[in-house]
């Protein structure tokens, strides 16, 4: 009689449970698994971007705090009568026509550029404090003359639309960064007279931002312009200034889409979370920068915590399948081993029982 082969295929028995076992395991883990990782990472998410809008809208507020507090403080400085009295002089040249015009020009000068060094002296964040007539030329100054000085090419109409100038921030890198900002005078008769111009330092601001910062672990504060470039960063040098074209639209998009997250490399090529929020009157604003790693730290945990189960839940099914095959299996192949020799004639077959189930087949064959 001819033999038959017992050998395992791939079309067999056991292979069909093995695969049947694993795929009723697959299709619900992999559903029931996906619909809990997504509902659980949108919340996440939500509790990030909750986390993170809170850091940036503190930071937006302590900035426009300290920029109005700048404001106010020039405002008063150009209420002043030592300046008022002193640069209507000049705004009105005609009335002060005589032999002694041009010594009285020298003495007021004088005054005033006193008075702007007295100033400097009680506000360490003043670089220097300018006064100008209404055409944009240098009266005044607290320092040295001869450095250099320029109004932005637009500032007669910020002057007439929100009553103040600001100068855009050179993108230097400096750890001396400063921004310009000019109010103007205005006489007793409410004509503006001149313009009262201060170069600031930003080391208050950033000592502002920085203080917000650390409250967010792994969080980095730095001011960004329209042009997606960075002006003032705690980790910037003066060879991160010029960036890349990836990361330089990265964050012209940030600009145009305040507070809302995006993810991209940084000027280090590290993998960041970041959004920017805009302060009023100003061409930049803040950009708040924090590590991916760590911002989605639970939301990886949770990516690897379902891979792992979704793992073992094959793993498990798969060995179960395969025991459970064997013990369908090895009494059939005895059986079927045990049909062929009586068909063979030898009727002292005897079958031992090893289940007390459907397959015990001890009487079968004796």
């Amino acid at each position: 009689m001819e033999k038959f082969d017992h050998t395992t295929t791939p079309s067999g028995i056991r292979n069909r449970i093995l695969i049947f076992s694993l795929v009723v395991t697959l299709i619900p883990s992999f559903g029931l698994g996906w619909a809990f990782y997504s509902q659980s990472q949108k919340l996440l998410q939500e509790k990030v971007e909750l986390e993170l809008h809170n850091i940036i809208n503190l930071a937006q507020r302590e900035a426009a705090a300290w920029f109005k507090e700048n404001t106010v403080n020039m405002r008063v400085f150009s209420n002043s009568f030592v300046i008022s009295e002193n640069l209507e002089f000049f705004s009105n040249p005609t009335k002060h026509d005589g032999s002694n015009s041009k010594e009285l020009r020298a003495a007021k000068v004088e005054v005033l550029n006193e008075y702007l060094v007295l100033v400097q002296s009680q506000f360490q964040e003043y670089q220097r404090l300018l006064l100008l007539d209404n055409t944009g030329l240098i009266i005044a100054q607290s320092s040295p003359e001869g450095k250099f000085f320029k109004l932005p090419s637009d500032w007669v109409e910020q002057l007439s639309h929100q009553k103040m100038i600001i100068g855009d921030m050179p993108l230097n890198g400096s750890s001396t960064a400063t921004f310009m900002m000019a109010i103007p005078v205005y006489s007793l008769k409410r004509e503006v007279i001149g313009i009262l111009a201060t170069e600031t330092s930003l080391k208050g601001l950033r000592s502002v931002i920085e203080n917000v910062a650390l409250l967010s672990p792994a969080t980095t504060l730095s001011l960004l312009n329209k042009n997606g470039d960075i002006l003032d960063s705690p980790i910037q040098t003066k060879k991160d200034v010029t960036t890349d074209r990836n990361v330089n639209n990265s964050l012209k998009r940030l600009y145009i889409n305040p507070m809302k997250l995006s993810t991209y490399d940084n000027v280090r090529g590290t993998r960041v979370v970041g959004v920017f929020a805009p302060l009023p009157h100003l061409s930049w604003g803040i950009l708040m920068e924090k590590m991916y790693d760590l911002v989605f730290a639970e939301v990886l945990k949770l990516k690897n915590m379902t891979l792992t189960i979704i793992a073992f839940l094959l793993f498990s099914i798969g060995l179960a399948a395969f025991f459970l095959s064997r013990s369908i299996l090895s009494p059939l192949k005895q059986l079927a081993k045990g049909a062929m020799l009586v068909a063979d004639g030898d009727l002292s077959v005897a079958l031992p029982v090893k289940n007390n189930d459907e397959l015990g087949f001890d009487g079968l064959v004796k």
